[in-house]
C-alpha cells in the first residue's frame, strides 16, 4: 500500500493508493522526503514549532510517544507555520506525524 521514505528521522507515508479497508501487502518505495517537514528548536522544553515545506490546506497532527501512545491530536487548516505547546509532556523522545495531501510526514523531536 502507498509507499515510505526514509531520510533523517523523517518518514513520508503515500496513502493515495490505499484503500482504507484493505492496506495490502506491497512493499513501500522509497521517496526523498528530507527538508519537507521541520519542528524547532528541538530538543525542546514548552513549545515546537511546526513547518511544512508543501502546500498544505488541511490535515491533522499526532504526537506519539515511542510506544505509539498518542499524546496529541489537532485537525488544522494551515501548517505554514503552527506552533504546539509540549509542556505538560515528560521529557523524552517524541513523533509528530503531520497528515496532508494524502501523505503522512513524521519526524522525531526531544522534549527535554
Amino acid at each position: 500500500c502507498g509507499s515510505v521514505s526514509t531520510t533523517d528521522s523523517i518518514w513520508v507515508y503515500s496513502l493515495a493508493h490505499c484503500d482504507s479497508m484493505n492496506m495490502g501487502n506491497s512493499v513501500p518505495t522509497l521517496i526523498d522526503a528530507a527538508g519537507i517537514l521541520k519542528i524547532f528548536p528541538d530538543p525542546a522544553v514548552s513549545k515546537i514549532k511546526i513547518e511544512l515545506s508543501e502546500q498544505v490546506q488541511c490535515g491533522a497532527v499526532m504526537i506519539t510517544d515511542l510506544t505509539g501512545r498518542r499524546c496529541y491530536i489537532q485537525t488544522m487548516q494551515h501548517f505554514s507555520d503552527h506552533e504546539i505547546d509540549i509542556s505538560k509532556l515528560p521529557a523524552g523522545m517524541y513523533f509528530l506525524s503531520v497528515e496532508a495531501n494524502g501523505s503522512i510526514y513524521r519526524k522525531r523531536f526531544e522534549k527535554i
